[in-house]
């Protein structure tokens, strides 16, 4: 027994040794002897890095670091140095590659484009343990990436299952802690760590060790440490290859070749099902060379739907998918073209080329080895068994090509064991996290979960419908993500605009598969040679730029190789050479192999070299050659923007032929090498100095003599660098004419300092520190500007903020002014004014309006169908990207139809009022694709009847929603909304016009757990009995307003604050005269209020005839106590409005609270007017029941905005209206005026409106417009003055009107929007004729008519007059409530 407990505890102990040798702990390993920075040992297979030097170092590490002393194995690292003689090596960024088991030798090629060497940055390309040129993780010593038994046999020989497991992600993490540490002890500076894909995982991993050696850290395409299942990646790539395919269903153009049935998702799921039972019978009658499966159509498409720089490339699969239905002969050609572009061999390096190390690029064997041992399943996941993975695999749309290869030798494979590090996250560093919105690799719900858990320490942003990798999107000319990178990485190199995300709004919000833009036509010739993806061939208009692909077997011999552009390795496709050829304006031809993987592009057309034939699957493509590519040859500038075939002559001012070819007559040719027939010198190639002798291209000898010089000062020439201007402005100005004796027409100076470290600006500027520009799009003297589009390098942009601009004092043009003051401008403008006064002006400020990256506010007021519908033309389509804000308070703009919400995807405020209730389940929908959406306010017409709880629902759907505003109409919402434990809505702040039942509460704050500020409406079913609350403890909820009914009482008031409120700091009641028990109220906030710091009530007390007063003024008095003074509890009582046989009071929080509605009623009797006058700072909105009142207490309301005037002024107190409004508030500031008082004049109501002159917004129900008065007021000095100043855009008249005294009102308000009335039936149809007559002046703004008040004659008779078409046929009417017609015209 005892000898059994010794064994017992023997081998506990020896498991805790085991578990301790294996934990993780953080390495303080340095390699004694360093490493030496020479030559990378990779042959000839990598080619040279433009503007970059390159080499290499290994560092000895151990296999295990709990083993220092053991078995040592190599890492790798490449070093890339701009190749710039004024670098200093202050700047380091650790590159890490995705996988895993890629190594960093994979980003080499893209370098240069995405850190052009300008930057100053070095880069270093680690290499994970066991890839690159680190020590090797292969299946045999040969180098194969086999993975079968044989290759388990090898490693576990080779390693030992111990030195196997060692090829981890943790391992790797100490490996990355050795390089850097190791390099800064050789390099002083910044190190900042950029990684992607898989290296987000690794660097997670580094992060959680060694939180504290880098200075700064980005993760880019974000895999979640925790969640991340490569068992289930299939199913996610298939929902993202859904989602994308749906956006063609947006785009109408698109959406038009597939039946409603079967949109394009549908019928690729179809096809791949065909080809899974053999019968797709486009492919097996014309496309069997190609060995088509479904699983290699589903590789292939996810291969160009997932990478960012597959942004276009990704546009044509739609087409494809049509075209293998449809089927047709055009069709069949084109797919041939594009299956031939695509599908290259997946053949290695051949031996017999020129062969790299052992897993330069990618090992298998690595990749394999981390994905089964910790990135196969997520947290808490289960095992999948093989057979169920297969059949998700067959359900999806897109997916990995070759599922067998994870799913044969999971049991078999020796997994490692799991460290303290695996499903953990690293939350104490600063990080940069980047996603995208259809990226199929890296989970963007995933991405979105590690933000909120880290988003103390992680600055994360999101990116619209690009894919994998947002970094590439630079190689499609979209560089945002690499700013806001390099912002955060070198803060200090980059100026600071870059750090502003507003450059995000510059994706568009659609994808256009239809080839309506420039890029989408490029790519589409590249893969289908067909500019427009869906179009016949008969139908499409030839292409002058077009790829002729010749057949495999042959490769391109130059005629000099000069003419080698640039050579690309790792290339998967032909495909990926032609947009390597593409994007080089100067690439005519490439060839590509697809063994060495090995693209090349030459300068030189096809006709200027040799067709060579090999044994090699190699092909080649050419740009093919059309006069027409050359039509503008001679034209002016403008015709040869962005043309790769001519350039824009800065001394002619005309297109001219590009640099090292010449004009032939009719097109721009090649120059010719030695021995070639010519013409002119200008026909050979100059720059090798070779010149046309005798008709022959002949080289021309040099001599080398030697002569006496004598310098010789120039006269009449001065130097002009912009350095001495006087008065010169640290940031630009305009040249001031007699500068340097010369005058100057549209120039202007600028820092260099303060333009891009990209821009062309900081190379002109040799000789200090300002350079001369042209701002505008004019002539300036002596020289044509070369740029069209300099004003972009002006943008002053910080954190969402224009920066403030000084304008100097002797600019007295508004057109002089600086693009960044002119922003500021249109700032504080209605961006409609902007358009309507700018848009048509010049050039310039079209551009200013057309090219700006800044966001924009739209406010769809009212507006004449013709002016929305040049609006939207010109500003709302174009610069759906830029859209920030919108406000629709058009009733009629809510079909989408109209006005399409899903495509503004970088929306991030919205309110829409008026709407119909009928149209709201459909605009919800449509906002459910608005994945920026943050602050939503939507208002109701009239009171939504039923399903609320789906509207509500929906609502909480919304995935980055914070602020939401609802007034759905007062009714109850009846219908149960169900409670919910995962569907938690991000809403921080939510005010709803709206009663919710007791016991539905709980099941409402489910959705909403984050909340801070509520503003509710509470209320009991006398039917129900007493409610048992679960409780559900808001946590975050400090800010809590509520209106409190009748029906219940303190206990349930108690039980809220108890279950749902105790954390409550700012309180906000509305109650009835049961909760007047100060006593109680003392009570509830000592128990269940701890944290109360503001207590705002208003009590609303009815007193009828048998109310007790003395009672009441008992109970008021009870507020005054030392509880309530202590806490500044203050409260005030007085008279409010009196019908019949009752009045109302009110018992209202005094100050410090800042109430923004007033009312001056009656006063009680004990209340006595303060001799001072009482400021009242906070209110807004005032409303005057008695001008005795009005005129007795000294009330002023400094920020008064809206005034009311009800019944309570008699004839005589209207007289002194003005005089007596003057005296307590500033009429000026008025901007809504409402008068329901009887005895006002037309006259007095004109010397009113003198007074206020920016009332936008004015309502009057009883003042009468007869034919007397308005002859009356005619002879009034004020009225021309008034009806000139007035910019009153809403009016509303109560009574029923005339045509005549219609007249009247639009003659007194000519800039009216929005007319609301009523009209006698015998003279409907003669005002509707006057408001619609467009050569009316004082209607020309009217948009919009309100009848109010009708009766069914007057609906029928208004029908009647649109079915005659006796109104034009544009006019829409809308029937809001059962008395109340809208007319739009």
């Amino acid at each position: 027994m005892i000898h059994s407990i010794f064994m017992l505890v023997f081998s506990i102990f020896l498991i805790f040794l085991t578990l301790q040798s294996a934990k993780a702990e953080p390495s303080n390993y340095l390699p004694v002897n360093g490493c030496l920075w020479s030559d990378c040992n990779v042959g000839n297979v990598i080619p040279p890095i433009e503007n970059y030097s390159i080499d290499c170092c290994e560092l000895e590490v151990p296999l295990n670091y709990a083993k220092a002393n053991g078995t040592k194995i190599s890492i790798s690292m490449s070093r890339l140095i701009p190749s710039n003689k004024n670098y200093t090596m202050r700047n380091t960024l650790f590159f890490l590659t995705g996988g895993p088991g890629s190594s960093g030798w994979t980003a080499l090629q893209y370098i240069p484009t995405l850190f052009p060497s300008n930057y100053g940055i070095t880069i270093i390309l680690p290499d994970h343990r066991g890839v690159g040129l680190s020590t090797p993780l292969t299946c045999d010593d040969h180098g194969s990436q086999n993975l079968t038994i044989d290759c388990i046999s090898y490693l576990t020989s080779k390693w030992s299952i111990e030195g196997l497991n060692q090829f981890s992600i943790t391992a790797a993490a100490h490996d990355l802690s050795v390089q850097i540490r190791f390099y800064q002890s050789i390099s002083s500076g910044r190190v900042s760590v950029y990684s992607l894909s898989y290296g987000t995982v690794w660097l997670d991993r580094f992060l959680q060790i060694y939180p504290n050696i880098i200075q700064s850290a980005i993760m880019d395409s974000v895999m979640h440490p925790q969640l991340f299942s490569m068992s289930r990646y299939d199913l996610w790539t298939s929902l993202v290859a859904s989602r994308f395919l749906a956006y063609c269903q947006f785009q109408s153009e698109c959406s038009r070749y597939f039946p409603i049935h079967e949109p394009p998702q549908i019928m690729l799921s179809r096809i791949l099902k065909e080809l899974d039972q053999n019968n797709q019978h486009c492919i097996n009658d014309h496309l069997l060379q190609y060995h088509i499966t479904a699983d290699k159509l589903r590789g292939l498409f996810r291969g160009m739907m997932s990478s960012s720089k597959s942004f276009y490339s990704r546009t044509v699969i739609p087409a494809v998918i049509f075209r293998l239905n449809r089927c047709n002969p055009d069709d069949v050609k084109i797919l041939n073209f594009f299956f031939k572009t695509t599908l290259g061999t997946s053949e290695k390096l051949s031996k017999n080329g020129s062969t790299p190390p052992p897993a330069l690029y990618d090992s298998l064997v690595l990749g394999f080895n981390i994905i089964q041992s910790e990135l196969w399943l997520g947290k808490d996941e289960e095992e999948v068994d093989e057979e169920t993975l297969l059949a998700w695999h067959n359900s999806t749309l897109m997916a990995l090509e070759n599922l067998k290869l994870f799913t044969s030798l999971r049991s078999e494979w020796p997994k490692y064991p799991l460290d303290e590090y695996y499903h953990k996250v690293a939350m104490n560093s600063n990080v940069l996290m980047l996603s995208s919105q259809l990226d199929p690799a890296a989970n963007l719900d995933y991405a979105t979960h590690l933000a909120t858990m880290t988003s103390k320490t992680r600055t994360f942003y999101t990116f619209p419908l690009i894919g994998h990798v947002t970094i590439l999107t630079v190689l499609v000319d979209y560089k945002c993500p690499l700013k806001l990178i390099c912002s955060w990485a070198f803060a200090n190199l980059f100026p600071s605009e870059w750090n502003d995300t507003s450059c995000i709004q510059e994706f568009p919000t659609t994808i256009d598969f239809v080839g309506n833009g420039k890029k989408e036509q490029e790519y589409s010739m590249i893969y289908l040679n067909i500019s427009k993806p869906f179009e016949d061939l008969k139908l499409t208009t030839p292409s002058s730029e077009h790829f002729i692909l010749s057949e495999q077997g042959n490769r391109f011999q130059p005629a000099d190789n000069v003419q080698l552009l640039s050579s690309f390795s790792n290339v998967d496709i032909t495909a990926s050479c032609a947009m390597y050829c593409l994007q080089n304006m100067f690439c005519r031809t490439f060839d590509f192999d697809s063994i060495t993987q090995q693209c090349r592009l030459y300068e030189g057309w096809i006709y200027t070299g040799s067709i060579i034939s090999t044994s090699l699957p190699s092909i080649i493509g050419w740009i093919g050659t059309d006069p027409s590519m050359f039509s503008s040859y001679n034209a002016s500038s403008d015709q040869c923007h962005d043309n790769r075939y001519l350039s824009y002559d800065i001394l002619s001012g005309r297109c001219k032929c590009p640099l090292r070819t010449f004009w032939n007559g009719s097109m721009c040719l090649n120059q010719r090498f030695a021995g070639d027939t010519c013409v002119e010198n200008n026909w050979c190639r100059d720059d090798l100095n070779i010149g046309c002798i005798a008709s022959i291209c002949t080289v021309i000898p040099t001599t080398s003599t030697t002569t006496s010089t004598t310098t010789t000062t120039p006269t009449c020439t001065t130097l002009v660098n912009f350095d001495d201007i006087d008065n010169q402005s640290s940031i630009s100005n305009v040249v001031p004419n007699g500068y340097k004796n010369l005058n100057w027409t549209n120039a202007e100076y600028i820092n260099v300092s303060t333009t891009p470290v990209d821009g062309g600006y900081r190379s002109a500027a040799p000789s200090g520190t300002f350079v001369m520009h042209n701002v505008n799009d004019f002539l300036m003297e002596g020289i044509e500007h070369c740029r069209t589009d300099s004003f972009h390098d002006f943008h002053s942009v910080n954190d969402g903020k224009r920066q403030s601009t000084t304008i100097n004092n002797h600019i007295t043009r508004f057109e002089d002014l600086s693009n960044e003051v002119i922003y500021e401008v249109f700032a504080n403008l209605d961006y409609y004014h902007v358009y309507q006064g700018f848009f048509n002006l010049n050039y310039r400020f079209h551009s200013l309006q057309m090219e700006s990256i800044l966001p924009i506010k739209i406010n769809l007021f009212p507006m004449s169908q013709s002016i929305f519908n040049r609006y939207n033309h010109d500003i709302i389509i174009p610069n759906t990207h830029r859209i920030d804000t919108l406000r629709i308070s058009n009733y009629f703009m809510f079909d989408d139809r109209i006005l399409a919400l899903s495509e503004k995807t970088f929306l991030r405020t919205l309110t829409i009022e008026n709407i119909e209730s009928n149209c709201l389940k459909n605009l919800l929908h449509q906002l459910t694709l608005l994945s920026n959406l943050s602050s939503l306010t939507i208002s109701t017409i009239k009171p939504v009847d039923n399903n609320k709880a789906s509207i509500y629902q929906q609502i909480f759907h919304f995935p980055s929603l914070k602020f939401c505003k609802v007034s759905i109409g007062v009714k109850d919402l009846d219908d149960i909304l169900p409670c919910t434990m995962n569907n938690s809505s991000p809403i921080e702040h939510l005010i709803l016009d709206e009663r919710i039942e007791w016991y539905q509460l709980n099941n409402f704050l489910s959705y909403i757990p984050r909340l801070r500020y509520l503003k509710v409406s509470l209320k009991k079913d006398r039917s129900f009995k007493q409610a048992n609350l679960s409780p559900c403890l808001m946590k975050n909820l400090t800010h809590v307003s509520l209106q409190l009914y009748d029906t219940m009482t303190f206990i349930e008031l108690q039980e809220l604050f108890l279950n749902y409120f105790p954390f409550v700091q700012v309180l906000h009641l509305s109650l009835g005269i049961q909760f007047l028990d100060a006593n109680e109220w003392e009570r509830i906030i000592a128990l269940y209020l701890p944290n109360l710091r503001i207590f705002n009530v208003y009590f609303f007390i009815t007193v009828g005839y048998d109310t007790d007063l003395n009672l009441i003024d008992e109970q008021i008095k009870q507020f005054r106590s030392s509880f309530w003074i202590d806490r500044q509890f203050f409260l005030d009582y007085r008279f409010l409005s009196a019908i019949e046989y009752y009045h109302y009071r009110i018992l209202y929080s005094t100050n410090p609270y800042r109430n923004k509605y007033f009312v001056i009623c009656k006063q009680l009797s004990n209340v006595i007017c303060e001799d001072e006058y009482k400021f009242f700072r906070s209110v807004n909105h005032v409303e005057i029941q008695k001008e005795k009142v009005m005129e007795k207490c000294n009330y002023y309301f400094p920020n008064i905005t809206k005034l009311t005037l009800e019944n309570g002024f008699s004839e005589a107190a209207c007289e002194l209206i003005t005089t007596n409004l003057t005296r307590i508030l500033p009429l000026q500031q008025l901007n809504t005026l409402i008068i329901n008082c009887y005895d006002l004049s037309l006259l007095k109501l004109i010397e009113l409106l003198s007074y206020a002159p920016n009332l936008h917004t004015l309502s009057f129900k009883f003042t009468p417009i007869n034919e007397e008065s308005r002859k009356t007021i005619e002879q009034y000095e004020n009225l021309k003055s008034v009806s000139k100043t007035n910019c009153i855009r809403n009016l509303t008249y109560g009574s029923r009107c005339t045509l005549d005294e219609v007249e009247f009102l639009v003659k007194l308000f000519p800039h009216l929007r929005c007319l609301t009335t009523n009209i006698k039936l015998e003279f409907l149809e003669s005002v509707l004729q006057f408001l619609l007559n467009e050569n009316n002046e004082n209607t020309r703004d009217l948009a919009l008519f309100s009848l109010i008040d009708t009766n069914q004659q007057q609906r029928i008779h208004l029908d009647n007059l649109i079915k005659l078409k006796t109104l034009p046929q544009h006019c829409k009417t809308m029937q809001v409530t059962w008395n109340s017609v809208f007319v739009w015209w």
